[in-house]
């Protein structure tokens, strides 16, 4: 860790263009994340409140993501086949969409049969206060917290399912 933050530092130092340099402090604010806990509470799209402590016990799963994302679109049906896979007893999935009508996400979450997933928009896409804290740059970004609610990971974009299956096993 010490050395990718080396590297974005240094890059972030060499580049004159806002737009990266902005980019580099999120990644550098996500990788602040890896190994602390990760506390916060939302309003869900369905009323309710969520709240990270309330889920202690389990592996959470963060799916930051957008109903009218390509990329997001065509990520989620694998992600939501694997999920299916894992025994869902420990696991929390919680998705946080980047997104300004909450009902075009609840419309989209239908269309993908997943609305029993713990889900939170707060209708401000990337200017999400969420998303600015944690660094979030790309969707879908996933974070995943072990059971003591550390975040264990901030890209298991490509790897959640082992990720995942390893913190079960601890």
């Amino acid at each position: 860790v010490s050395s990718q933050r080396a590297l974005l530092e240094e890059a972030r130092s060499l580049t004159s263009e806002d737009a990266l340099k902005s980019r580099i402090s999120d990644d550098l604010a996500r990788l602040g994340l890896l190994d602390k806990p990760l506390q916060f509470s939302a309003e869900t799209i369905r009323g309710g409140r969520f709240d990270t402590a309330t889920l202690e016990g389990n592996v959470v799963v963060l799916v930051f993501w957008s109903a009218e994302s390509p990329h997001c679109l065509i990520w989620l049906p694998d992600f939501i086949r694997a999920m299916r896979q894992i025994p869902q007893a420990k696991v929390r999935i919680v998705l946080i969409a980047l997104d300004s009508s909450q009902q075009a996400v609840a419309s989209r979450l239908a269309q993908l049969g997943i609305p029993e997933w713990t889900t939170v928009c707060d209708g401000k896409g990337w200017e999400s206060p969420l998303a600015r804290r944690l660094g979030i740059n790309s969707l879908p970004t996933v974070i995943v917290l072990d059971r003591s609610g550390v975040v264990r990971s901030i890209s298991a974009r490509g790897d959640y399912d082992l990720v995942i299956r390893r913190l079960l096993r601890e």
